[in-house]
């Protein structure tokens, strides 16, 4: 994904009509996996050549866990990994900010590999709320974390297009709290299957984790169904390879 400010610096080969024209011609199709990189490239060309294809994920395998391991507490939990774009930290420095009553509510899993200390210690402000946040490290398989959670979250800040993780944790059957950056609100209905926040404002999230926490187990009950309902509408691979399969088919029929 093209970060937020600046972004046009990485998109110079395709900026500008000239540009654009230049890199129409010299592809056959161009397929781009959200409509925010569309969006954000500019293209002021029109051309049937371009088309968006979001990532599909395989929801046979990533499915509602059969038995539901219950919790008096909200269990959040992200596997999109630690890198510092992620924006974990925003979700922990968040928890900070609410009454520790309502803090209390919430667990918080992190999957990714573990961040050395003097990382969390600066990006959480000297505090990541050890009590109540765990670190996983990476894990080759992390379905049975998300077997044991609530609520999904990808907070990116940058380098984010539409999000596998997302996608994933929506199979599986969790609302996803997402940032407005990239291609993640695509994934989401908002107050249906997850939540959208404003990226990197920590006071916006924590007065949504608060609302959040009002949540009856009926209405997470619902969100949760609608979340695998939604993957299972629009985020199958089939889709994906079907409507890239009609890119080639095209593209083959229209260099003949």
């Amino acid at each position: 994904m093209l970060p937020k400010q600046g972004h046009r610096d990485n998109v110079n080969v395709v900026w500008g009509p000239i540009s654009q024209w230049r890199f129409l011609k010299a592809n056959h199709a161009i397929i781009f996996v959200s409509q925010s990189i569309y969006q954000s490239i500019g293209f002021s060309v029109q051309s049937d050549k371009i088309v968006v294809i979001r990532n599909g994920v395989d929801t046979d395998y990533w499915r509602p866990p059969v038995t539901v391991i219950p919790s008096a507490q909200i269990r959040l939990v992200s596997i999109a990994g630690t890198s510092g774009y992620k924006g974990w930290h925003y979700l922990i420095n968040a928890l900070k900010l609410l009454p520790a009553s309502v803090r209390s509510r919430f667990t918080v899993t992190i999957v990714g590999t573990l961040p050395d200390r003097a990382t969390r210690l600066e990006r959480c402000r000297g505090d990541w709320l050890a009590e109540q946040v765990t670190f996983t490290g990476f894990l080759a398989e992390p379905y049975s974390v998300l077997q044991a959670a609530d609520i999904g979250f990808v907070l990116s800040d940058a380098v984010e297009t539409i999000s596998f993780a997302c996608r994933e944790m929506m199979s599986v059957g969790l609302p996803v709290i997402v940032s407005d950056f990239g291609g993640l609100p695509e994934n989401i209905t908002l107050g249906i299957d997850g939540w959208v926040t404003p990226v990197g404002d920590e006071t916006a999230l924590a007065a949504l984790l608060h609302q959040i926490s009002a949540l009856s187990p009926t209405q997470l009950t619902q969100m949760k169904q609608q979340a695998r309902c939604k993957a299972e509408r629009e985020f199958g691979i089939e889709s994906m390879i079907e409507q890239t399969h009609q890119v080639y088919a095209w593209v083959m029929s229209s260099t003949d």
